[in-house]
């Protein structure tokens, strides 16, 4: 999602790319920093495990992200070798 940030030292005329950490809570929970709930809480903030999403571990996505990339890449590349055989076998029937 974009954002513009309320926090004092950043730039007011500057927006920001950024995940929703209730919604990254909800698959990977070791991704967000949490919190104890309080009654001063909204119902809908605290999730299922009674705790409230401040924020996501940005450093912590890293490197998985990196890991699943190479696994995409070399999925991609066995599809492009694939691919290329299948045009070369069509090209030989035509």
């Amino acid at each position: 999602m974009w954002y513009r940030s309320q926090c004092e030292n950043d730039r007011r005329d500057w927006g920001f790319y950024g995940l929703i950490a209730e919604e990254v809570g909800e698959i990977a929970p070791q991704f967000v920093h949490w919190r104890p709930a309080n009654e001063d809480d909204a119902p809908e903030t605290i999730s299922s495990n009674g705790l409230v999403a401040e924020g996501v571990m940005y450093e912590r996505l890293v490197v998985p992200l990196i890991h699943h990339i190479q696994k995409l890449t070399e999925r991609v590349d066995e599809l492009e070798s694939e691919l290329k055989l299948l045009s070369t076998s069509q090209s030989d029937i035509g």
